[in-house]
């Protein structure tokens, strides 16, 4: 009852906030990437000197959004923290220093979120990263998940941009009215990446890319401080809503060469006994499980030790997917699979047959272990690992696997 009375009230002070300072808002949704999204367009606003807000970390619920647009995220746990938060809206109410533009993430874990934020909150730029199959166990369907999210950009006034991999062109026209552009990593997106590289530099992970431009028959490259295509589809996504506000792509590329990676998101951290940790413990669903072993895939040296916990939320489809992720695993001559959670179990049986047919002759029992729960992974994985390995850990934030991280990492990370 309280929880509700606050998002009444925070909703109200959000909405009279936004009529008085009346700024740009771009309102981001997706399956997977929208943080991570979220904070490069913000960096890429920031260097082309616009005065910008964001909401902050991975709030994007109802009551989160809200701290967003009043400019205080954080843990608010005291009524205290709250007297702060209301203070400052109301001094918003009546003038005050507030950003030209509004970078907001908008979670969609049920039925008429997105409606939810769009019925108060004017939508300028609407950004789709993609669509997937999380959320299952409310939406039911790929497509249920869909129409939620799509329902922002129906809301978007003067542009949207989407994930042009997984979303189909023509079926985005149909629902907007505004400019659209697409990025990604196929060629009949309006930005793509054409080429990529990973990189270990002095302990830093680096990226080195090209991307095209096809209206404009030109092609650039860049690098990123960070692995990973969800960073470079980010990437694609973020250039395009630039070009919004500044058609300049090597000022862009400059700022986000830049960036740091994002919390647990594909965070590569140093590990005990001179190890490597690809801190992925965020969330976990199939979309980005499959791009996190493409990372490790692609990596040169050491063993892989890939530390998997259950995807949660996934409904009727939970088992194959788990079978799906097994079978990618058992793809990787060098790794070691370190299951976690019971979902995890028929991952296992996947992993060894693909990895008894890909590699004979190779001992299984060494390759695959299961584990209950987290703090079971992390001490076996910690005296698991040698010198030169790379280890991913990832998994539903229900699972609690940045508790194997802890374990892993050196000491002082």
């Amino acid at each position: 009852m309280l929880r509700v009375f606050l998002q009444k009230i925070l909703r109200f002070l959000s909405v009279g906030i936004i009529k008085k300072h009346q700024p740009v808002i771009i309102a981001i949704t997706g399956s997977v990437g929208k943080t991570t999204t979220k904070e490069m367009i913000y960096s890429v606003l920031r260097g082309l000197d616009i005065f910008v807000g964001k909401s902050e970390k991975n709030y994007n619920t109802e009551i989160g959004v809200s701290l967003g647009i009043i400019g205080l995220g954080g843990e608010n746990r005291y009524w205290w923290q709250w007297l702060r938060v209301f203070g400052r809206a109301f001094r918003l109410l009546f003038g005050g220093k507030y950003p030209d533009v509004l970078v907001l993430e908008m979670a969609a874990d049920k039925p008429g979120d997105i409606k939810y934020f769009c019925d108060f909150i004017p939508i300028d730029i609407g950004v789709l990263t993609n669509v997937g199959v999380s959320h299952l166990e409310k939406f039911k369907t790929k497509e249920a998940v869909f129409q939620e999210k799509s329902y922002l950009l129906k809301q978007a006034k003067k542009l949207v941009v989407f994930g042009g991999d997984n979303l189909s062109r023509d079926v985005i026209e149909k629902k907007v009215k505004c400019k659209i552009y697409s990025g990604g990593f196929k060629p009949d997106n309006d930005l793509f990446v054409v080429d990529f590289e990973y990189s270990l530099d002095n302990g830093r992970s680096v990226t080195k890319f090209k991307i095209k431009y096809p209206k404009k028959q030109s092609e650039l490259e860049g690098f990123l401080s960070v692995w990973g295509r969800p960073y470079l589809q980010a990437m694609t996504i973020s250039l395009l809503v630039g070009r919004y506000f500044d058609d300049d792509p090597q000022k862009m590329l400059a700022v986000l060469s830049q960036i740091k990676p994002i919390k647990q998101h594909l965070n590569l951290l140093p590990g005990i006994k001179r190890s490597w940790v690809i801190d992925d413990t965020y969330n976990s669903a199939p979309d980005s499980v499959r791009e996190a072993l493409a990372v490790i895939g692609e990596l040169k040296g050491g063993r892989k030790i890939v530390v998997l916990g259950d995807m949660l939320e996934l409904g009727s489809v939970e088992n194959d997917k788990h079978r799906e992720i097994g079978a990618m695993v058992g793809q990787c001559r060098d790794v070691i699979f370190v299951a976690v959670g019971q979902r995890m179990k028929v991952a296992i049986g996947s992993f060894k047959k693909v990895f008894s047919d890909e590699f004979k002759g190779v001992d299984l029992r060494e390759r695959v272990h299961w584990f209950a729960d987290a703090n079971q992974a992390g001490k076996f994985v910690q005296d698991l690992i040698e010198e030169g390995d790379f280890i991913l850990v990832k998994g539903s934030r229900g699972m609690k696997m940045e508790k194997v991280v802890k374990e892993i990492v050196a000491f002082g990370v």
